[in-house]
């Protein structure tokens, strides 16, 4: 919460402020501090936003290997109702804001797109454009799951 707060107020990751992180998760929650107010409700929120768009990238990811809807939807469910923050104690660990949910978001979407060029979409000048930069954020969000996407 800290490193979201400092970049509200303007302040910088790793000069101003210490993140042992990238400073992409801080940049988009400092974002959303500086929108909605430093509340621990405000970057709770923008992690459940976070869950959900990978809950809909992994259903486009699924929809590329099955014909059917039936079983991405189930696919997808399944990943809902198991994922790691229902594991251990609800009240504390519900939503917290971990990079890894941005870089979860992030594979997705570059693997999505890298199904999308193999199986030879139209723009693929876009594509790649558009993989390269989400794969240079992704390296910035963690970097020790960042390079080895990168590769």
């Amino acid at each position: 919460m800290a490193p979201a707060i400092a970049v509200s107020e303007g302040l910088a990751i790793h000069r101003d402020v210490f993140d042992q992180y990238g400073p992409i998760t801080a940049w988009l929650q400092g974002g959303a501090v500086y929108i909605f107010g430093p509340q621990l409700l405000t970057i709770r929120l923008m992690t459940a936003v976070l869950l959900a768009v990978a809950a809909v990238l992994m259903l486009l990811l699924a929809r590329e290997f099955f014909s059917t809807l039936s079983v991405p939807i189930l696919l997808t469910v399944l990943w809902v109702s198991l994922w790691p923050g229902r594991s251990v104690e609800a009240l504390t660990y519900l939503f917290l804001p971990w990079p890894s949910i941005t870089f979860l978001v992030l594979q997705l979407a570059a693997s999505l797109i890298t199904i999308r060029i193999v199986r030879g979409a139209t723009d693929q000048l876009g594509l790649y454009a558009l993989l390269g930069m989400i794969t240079g954020t992704a390296v910035m969000t963690r970097l020790n799951y960042g390079l080895p996407l990168a590769l």
